[in-house]
């Protein structure tokens, strides 16, 4: 493991516009994501989690350039691909970065084979190499991530969920890419596949020094996967820290709200922390709440909270917190 800092994000925005009327007038926009940075190290893992609606697919998305942000930056490894058009980003650029997305049924072609499905990026960004060597690969690919290269002669709808989600990882591999995207990549299946889907992405990163932005809502997923944790709420970034301080030293309110919905079993002599429910829905991210995003929910909530939007402050090693009023350490 590394601490080259292979990508970079420094205050990333993406806004959507709100249009209404027959001639389809923007009046209004949706803040998905706002100035959010973050830091990714080379063969390192950042988890990223939040509610639904948080902004963790759309920043996903952005970073990956599906989409184009409305400002702020994106540095690969230096280079800041944020503020180019879609037309002059570099195949090479889009090598280095792929995804695996959250619904292994959606996300794969049902009228196409499994080696049509994985050959296909080869020809897109490796137009020299002949069908003989592509297949080559593709079998490399399949064996890697545990299936039976023959298994390419069948379609989709042939292979169960842990199946289809390793194909959609054997095609996210086919480019040998530095950074691989997994938008809730293990939420839809069984919890004894997802245990061989996090192996085998620990496996990949072991032996291919990949590195991941890891997105979920399940804590006990990323506590087990990540190095870095960024937690998110309406498009702002509240609290960021190493794995371990972020689970046992938590300082924002909203984290300690996630943490309390993780189930526990109780143990003889250790107390479980009582649940802390939070009141009212998500507000619209077309109209966020005046300073703290966070404050009409918020039970330690004071006026500074509703007037003033607090700034992300570095509280320890790694550890930044958006927060007037932190919880004790």
């Amino acid at each position: 493991m590394s601490n080259q800092v292979l990508l970079e994000t420094r205050g990333l925005s993406m806004d959507f516009p709100v249009k209404k009327g027959l001639f389809q007038r923007t009046v209004g926009k949706v803040r998905a994501v706002q100035e959010v940075d973050l830091t990714l190290g080379r063969g390192q893992t950042l988890g990223i989690v939040g509610e639904s609606g948080s902004g963790k697919s759309t920043l996903a998305r952005t970073i990956i350039r599906l989409l184009t942000p409305t400002s702020g930056q994106i540095l690969l490894d230096g280079q800041d691909i944020g503020s180019l058009p879609p037309s002059r980003i570099d195949l090479s650029i889009r090598a280095r970065m792929q995804m695996v997305f959250q619904d292994p049924y959606s996300s794969l072609n049902p009228r196409q084979r499994i080696y049509k499905i994985l050959e296909e990026p080869l020809e897109v960004h490796q137009p020299f190499m002949n069908s003989g060597q592509r297949r080559t690969l593709v079998n490399e690919v399949l064996q890697t991530v545990g299936l039976d290269p023959d298994l390419g002669r069948r379609f989709p709808h042939q292979f169960s969920g842990g199946q289809r989600q390793r194909i959609a990882i054997a095609r996210a591999l086919t480019l040998n890419p530095d950074i691989l995207i997994a938008d809730e990549a293990v939420s839809s299946l069984d919890v004894s596949i997802q245990a061989q889907i996090l192996g085998l992405f620990e496996k990949l990163q072991a032996e291919r020094g990949l590195s991941y932005l890891f997105i979920s809502h399940d804590l006990s997923v990323v506590r087990h996967i990540s190095t870095q944790v960024l937690v998110m709420y309406l498009g702002r970034v509240m609290e960021t820290a190493p794995r371990d301080t972020l689970f046992t030293g938590y300082r924002h309110p909203y984290t300690q709200a996630l943490m309390s919905a993780v189930p526990r079993v109780p143990k003889e002599g250790v107390t479980v922390p009582p649940r802390i429910l939070l009141k009212d829905d998500l507000p619209d991210p077309a109209n966020p709440p005046e300073g703290c995003v966070f404050h009409t929910r918020c039970v330690y909530a004071q006026e500074l909270c509703r007037k003033v939007r607090p700034k992300v402050t570095e509280i320890g090693p790694g550890h930044k917190i958006a927060c007037h009023f932190p919880l004790e350490g």
